[in-house]
């Protein structure tokens, strides 16, 4: 099961990057007039009128082998759902809707929430699992499943609908299952403690890049370690520190590291999920540098947003505003917002940003989807 999430996770990433200039441009995107929000095409003409409190973007649903495209709308504190057409196929009535995207499993369920309860309903509405249980959470992904909790009692749904009692610590396992893969920690551990032993001799063989190694280290397993130069800090893995020369390192030329990120990797034709970049500070500024020691962005920005940077993107601040910059297509939009939301399923062409109270949509070409 942990191969076949890793793989999906993957395909969902490729499947997002896939999208192309004519789904974005085919878009209906969601529209603000004054307090109301609608939809717009990508050029801006209002397709569905202004009158919800809030909207999300439409999302691809599979029913039968045919994918429909719906989203969620907002009205006083409940929930619905509409078409493409502006139809509404679940009426404004729900505390909480979870549409599950046609690429996880294909399975005709929308999650929903009403009066504190749980239910499964599919595409015309009709109940799948009642609306009576205190929890919910679907699993698994070309056979799935719902792991569900009533009176603290836990409980399996199959894809038939066949239910049964679980114990509680397997409903745990299956809720808390990782993808996080790597070395296990024990090697990785008598590996950093044959280089804290042995650090003066590997300073010694590498005088001409690092003057010291440090204590502190990187990722679940320990796998990068920080190295110094002339005080300043670099970042170098546990098997290049075990050579006989470093060939790769991530120079001693910061002042300070910040942060460490994930992404998938391929091993040995597998999806692996290790760190793929580090946010470091030098002279004031920030960047972000990957692990073979390559600089992704400008050294130009004060601040970043805390817990925006990942291995796609950051959230950047100056002047108490906040920007955005992509790593992979090294675009940028400068710190102008209050706040700013990255959308991926706009396939990186949009984003919702919001300045002064007011809240809209802003595209690559600085288009705003929004009327005062």
């Amino acid at each position: 099961m942990l191969k076949g999430r890793k793989i999906y996770i993957i395909f969902f990433i490729i499947l997002i990057k896939s999208v192309s200039v004519y789904a974005q441009t085919n878009m209906l995107v969601p529209y603000r007039v004054k307090s109301l929000w609608g939809y717009s095409d990508y050029s801006g003409n209002l397709m569905i009128s202004p009158m919800y409190d809030s909207v999300t973007f439409f999302t691809n649903y599979s029913v039968d082998g045919s994918v429909y495209k719906i989203a969620i709308i907002y009205k006083n504190g409940k929930r619905g759902i509409i078409n493409e057409q502006g139809e509404k196929l679940f009426p404004v009535m729900y505390d909480f809707i979870d549409i599950i995207p046609a690429y996880y499993t294909g399975a005709d369920a929308i999650i929903v929430k009403k009066n504190g309860k749980f239910g499964v309903l599919n595409y015309k509405g009709k109940s799948i699992i009642p609306l009576s249980y205190d929890t919910i959470t679907l699993q698994g992904f070309s056979n799935y499943y719902f792991l569900v909790k009533r009176k603290g009692i836990c409980y399996k749904i199959n894809e038939d609908l066949t239910i049964h009692r679980i114990s509680d610590s397997m409903y745990k396992n299956e809720v808390g299952i990782s993808a996080m893969v790597g070395v296990p920690m024990e090697e990785n551990e008598n590996k950093y403690k044959y280089i804290f032993k042995n650090k003066d001799n590997i300073v010694k063989k590498n005088s001409s890049l690092i003057d010291s190694i440090g204590t502190t280290t990187y990722g679940n397993n320990q796998e990068y370690v920080n190295v110094y130069c002339l005080g300043k800090v670099g970042i170098c893995s546990q098997e290049e520190l075990l050579k006989d020369k470093i060939q790769q390192i991530i120079m001693p030329v910061y002042d300070s590291v910040l942060k460490k990120c994930y992404g998938y990797i391929s091993l040995n034709d597998e999806p692996m999920l290790a760190i793929v970049a580090f946010l470091v500070r030098a002279q004031g500024k920030i960047t972000v540098v990957d692990t073979k020691g390559k600089e992704l962005m400008p050294l130009r920005y004060s601040d970043y947003v805390e817990n925006s940077f990942n291995s796609e993107y950051i959230l950047i601040k100056e002047n108490n505003k906040i920007g955005f910059y992509s790593f992979e297509e090294n675009f940028e939009i400068p710190p102008q917002y209050d706040f700013i939301e990255y959308n991926w399923f706009s396939s990186g062409s949009l984003w919702k940003v919001g300045r002064d109270g007011k809240v809209w949509y802003v595209n690559k070409e600085g288009f705003k989807y929004f009327q005062d």
